[in-house]
């Protein structure tokens, strides 16, 4: 299952609210830059998944910040955007 498959599949029905599949699509996303990264994988394959990494981290920020009156916590701010960081490290350092 490719990136857009997963997250087109996590998010389908439309009472499917992303703070619940948040989560699940987080720690995905994680597992698959770590494994590209532990294996030492630097091709354009490689680059073009850590880049739709950032994307989903830039759409989580979009998403979860209306979610922000209903308690949506500080750390999962925090850890969005240091999975958006090491990932934009990773997009770095294939590309040189």
């Amino acid at each position: 299952m490719n990136c857009d498959e997963l997250t087109t599949h996590a998010c389908i029905g439309a009472d499917v609210r992303f703070g619940l599949v948040h989560k699940f699509l987080w720690d995905r996303y994680r597992s698959i830059r770590q494994d590209l990264y532990i294996q030492g994988i630097t091709d354009q394959f490689a680059i073009s998944i850590f880049e739709e990494i950032v994307r989903f981290h830039v759409l989580c920020e979009h998403e979860l910040s209306a979610d922000d009156q209903n308690g949506v916590c500080l750390l999962v701010h925090l850890n969005d955007h240091h999975q958006m960081h090491v990932s934009i490290l990773c997009v770095s350092v294939c590309s040189d």
